[in-house]
């Protein structure tokens, strides 16, 4: 299956489609993960809101640290079955990107949901960030530097993560 969607992929590749894939998948890049964090981290602490602060910088910290960790305990070497369109470096497994942008843009859809009353605000916020990890997910497929479960496991692990940082949190705050 892996190989079937890169090939896959690899067809629909125009350069337009190239450009914007590229423009994609620095959404999930750790420059822009981190200065999104600094950001929403600042504006956090501004209003007093100390844990979901805290939220964002383990979300996002944290999830560097294991992008790090686990491609050293798996070593999976990235696909070679199509070009690649971009830099990388480092091994394939997880998707760091993949792991990194649900881990961090779910948080701060969390954490910015927990200052709206509106229902449908909170439903577009998810919807954004949710579209964002999606994006980005597919543009490391389509770029031709992560296999389908690299990107399937960085969203699972990124998931787990997300769930694990408010526990960490409380005990900081």
């Amino acid at each position: 299956m892996d190989e079937a969607v890169l090939l896959g992929l690899a067809k629909l590749r125009s350069p337009w489609l190239n450009r914007s894939m590229a423009d994609i998948t620095s959404l999930g890049s750790m420059t822009i993960v981190f200065l999104i964090s600094i950001a929403a981290f600042t504006l956090l602490w501004i209003v007093q809101d100390r844990r979901g602060a805290a939220r964002i910088a383990v979300a996002a910290a944290g999830s560097e640290i294991w992008i790090e960790v686990l491609k050293l305990i798996f070593g999976r070497p990235r696909p070679t079955l199509v070009p690649y369109l971009t830099q990388f470096t480092g091994w394939s497994f997880p998707s760091g990107h993949a792991l990194m942008t649900t881990a961090t843009y779910a948080t701060l859809a969390a954490v910015m949901c927990a200052h709206l009353r509106d229902q449908r605000g909170r439903m577009v916020i998810w919807l954004m960030c949710g579209t964002i990890v999606g994006l980005v997910s597919i543009s490391r497929m389509y770029l031709g530097v992560h296999y389908p479960s690299d990107v399937a496991g960085g969203i699972v692990l990124g998931l787990l993560w997300f769930y694990l940082t408010p526990f960490l949190t409380r005990a900081l705050f």
